[in-house]
C-alpha cells in the first residue's frame, strides 16, 4: 500500500498527529461514566447521542489527515491514518475489566453489538466523505496524486459475491488467531492479536480471491469477528457463571476486545493484509498477465515486489 517513499513519509506522519490529536481529544470527550477502564460509546458520561457525535469530532483530525494522504497514493491510505488513530485512542481507554466491572455482564454484551455496528457505520461515513474528496480534489488538482496504487484503483460496488465471500474467509481466519493469541484483556496482547490475525486474514482474503477489486467485506470482517465473540459471552446464564470463568482466566478472547479495538485494530490489520497482498500480486507482472496464485508461486511477483525500490 506504500507505492512511494513520499507516501510512507506521509502516512506516518498524519499517523503521529491523527493520533495524538484522538487521544486528547478522546480522553475529554469520551471518558467513561467513573474513573475504570474501557472505552465504549454505550456508558459514558455524556450519554449516547452525544458520544457519538463526540467520536465522530475525534476522528476528524485524522479523517482530514487522512483524506490528504488519501489524495496523494492509495484509497485505502485515508482510512488506514483513522484506525491508527482509532487505535491509539483504544490503547489509552484502557482494556475491557472496568467496563465489565460496571455494566450487568453477559446481557451488557448486546449493547457491544450495537456499538459494533455504530462503530462501522462512523468509520463507513468518514470513508465515504474522504473517498468523496479524493476524487472531486483530485480532478481539480491532479498534480497532487501520485498514479493510482500499482496501476488499478479500488471499486467499492462491484464483485458484490466476491466480496462477501473473502469478507467471511478473512473474519474466520483473523478470529481463529485472535481467539488464539488474545489469552487475556491486557492491551498489548488484544492490539498484538487482532492486527496479526487481521494481516494474515486480509493477506489470504486478497489473495485467494485475486482479481477482487471491492474491499467492503475484508474491512467489515474485523465486526464479524466482534459479533461472533459477543454472542459466545450471550451464552452465559448469568454473572456468576461469567464470573466465574472470568477470574479463572477461562473466557474466549474473542469476549475480552471492545468494539473499538475491532474498529480500530483489526481493521488496521486488514488494510495492512490487503495491501500486502496487492502488492504481492501486481509487484512484476507485465500488463495483461493474469493475476493468479499459481503465478504467485512460480515466483514471479514475488521476486518483483523484493526487487521493487521504493
Amino acid at each position: 500500500m506504500f507505492p512511494v517513499f513520499r507516501q510512507r513519509v506521509l502516512l506516518v506522519i498524519a499517523c503521529l498527529l491523527g493520533s495524538f490529536l484522538a487521544v486528547h481529544l478522546g480522553a475529554r470527550w469520551l471518558a467513561p461514566t467513573d474513573v475504570s477502564q474501557g472505552l465504549s460509546l454505550m456508558s459514558t458520561s455524556v450519554g449516547l447521542g452525544l458520544a457519538i457525535v463526540a467520536a465522530v469530532l475525534v476522528l476528524v483530525p485524522a479523517w482530514a489527515l487522512g483524506t490528504f494522504v488519501c489524495v496523494t497514493g492509495h484509497p485505502l491510505s485515508g482510512l488506514f491514518v483513522i484506525s491508527v488513530s482509532l487505535t491509539a485512542l483504544a490503547c489509552a481507554g484502557g482494556p475491557i475489566s472496568g467496563w465489565i466491572h460496571r455494566t450487568p455482564v453477559p446481557a451488557s454484551y448486546k449493547s457491544l453489538m450495537l456499538e459494533t455496528f455504530l462503530w462501522a457505520a462512523i468509520l463507513t461515513l468518514l470513508t465515504a466523505l474522504m473517498l468523496w474528496l479524493r476524487n472531486t480534489i483530485r480532478q481539480a488538482r491532479p498534480q497532487l496524486a501520485t498514479t493510482d496504487h500499482l496501476g488499478q484503483d479500488l471499486s467499492w460496488t462491484s464483485q458484490p459475491a466476491q466480496a462477501a465471500y473473502a469478507g467471511v474467509l478473512c473474519a474466520a481466519i483473523s478470529g481463529a488467531l485472535a481467539y488464539v493469541l488474545i489469552p487475556t484483556q491486557q492491551v498489548g496482547q488484544v492490539v498484538g492479536g487482532l492486527i496479526l490475525g487481521g494481516t494474515i486474514g486480509g493477506l489470504a482474503g486478497q489473495l485467494v480471491f485475486p482479481k477482487l477489486r471491492n474491499p467492503v467485506g475484508l474491512l467489515l470482517s474485523p465486526a464479524l469477528v466482534a459479533l461472533a465473540g459477543y454472542a459466545l459471552a450471550l451464552r452465559y446464564p448469568g454473572p456468576t457463571a461469567f464470573f466465574t470463568d472470568w477470574y479463572r482466566l477461562r473466557l474466549s478472547g474473542l469476549m475480552l476486545v471492545l468494539p473499538i479495538y475491532y474498529a480500530s485494530a483489526g481493521l488496521t490489520g486488514v488494510i495492512i493484509g490487503v495491501g500486502w497482498a496487492q502488492a504481492l500480486l501486481h509487484g512484476d507482472r507485465e500488463e495483461g498477465e493474469e493475476l493468479t496464485i499459481s503465478a504467485l508461486a512460480q515466483g514471479s511477483v514475488l521476486k518483483g515486489w523484493f526487487r521493487r525500490s521504493p
